[in-house]
């Protein structure tokens, strides 16, 4: 026999209307990318007292211009002098966008009239009152010795590039025909290195709620030369 609570929640659901909610993610993100650059550029960058990311955005004709030896430029690879166009290109060993999962980062629930129904920080205490699941793992590490081993292989020197953003990093429609209920809401993050873990997959009662996009805004890059010999 129904117990009084299950009676209740069934009522509510046979009230419920089918509907179809919007999920926003938005506040402050950024896109990472860490990879391999030319292993031969960064001892003629130090030799020549070239500011690294000066050079790093530079393309081949500001470079050569200046004087500089076009297999020296730091996206010309070694390996089979494929010029990588850009710094977002470096990210072999691994590549992360997304709003941060932090106090200042946001998730707000829309219904289809476009009205709030729930505004929550994405601070893990946040998450953890509201009973929604989150877990974070490393899309890479430059701590893990055994990932800067393996990466060694491939050369010493990376560069971890780093693009802010601000806007909305993730909307996503969510249809329910039962009233919504954020405990069987569960996310995901990824960091890179030491970074705030960004969003990464959003997933309600088990089903993964596709990204249709957002819109945000870049306020600067900054870039970051690793010395791998420094972490094994």
């Amino acid at each position: 026999m129904a117990t009084k609570k299950e009676k209740e929640e069934l009522v509510e659901v046979l009230k419920f209307t089918p509907r179809t909610y919007t999920i926003r993610f938005w506040g402050y993100g950024m896109e990472h990318a860490c990879g391999h650059i030319n292993q031969s550029s960064v001892p003629y960058l130090q030799e020549n007292d070239i500011d690294f990311e000066e050079a790093m955005f530079m393309d081949v004709d500001e470079w050569t211009e200046a004087g500089h030896p076009l297999e020296k430029h730091p996206l010309m690879m070694d390996e089979n002098g494929e010029y990588l166009r850009d710094w977002s290109e470096a990210d072999n060993c691994g590549r992360v966008w997304g709003v941060e999962m932090s106090d200042h980062c946001h998730m707000t629930i829309y219904d289809e009239n476009e009205v709030e129904v729930v505004e929550i920080g994405l601070g893990s205490q946040e998450l953890y009152d509201n009973g929604i699941e989150y877990d974070w793992d490393y899309e890479c590490d430059v701590d893990n010795p055994e990932s800067a081993k393996k990466w060694m292989e491939d050369g010493r020197y990376l560069v971890h590039s780093r693009s802010s953003e601000k806007g909305t990093f993730w909307e996503c429609e969510l249809p329910l025909t039962q009233p919504l209920d954020l405990k069987k809401l569960a996310l995901t993050g990824f960091a890179v290195n030491d970074w705030q873990a960004c969003l990464g997959g959003v997933v309600y009662d088990g089903q993964d709620l596709d990204n249709y996009g957002g819109d945000t805004t870049g306020k600067g890059i900054e870039m970051e030369l690793i010395d791998l010999e420094d972490w094994v």
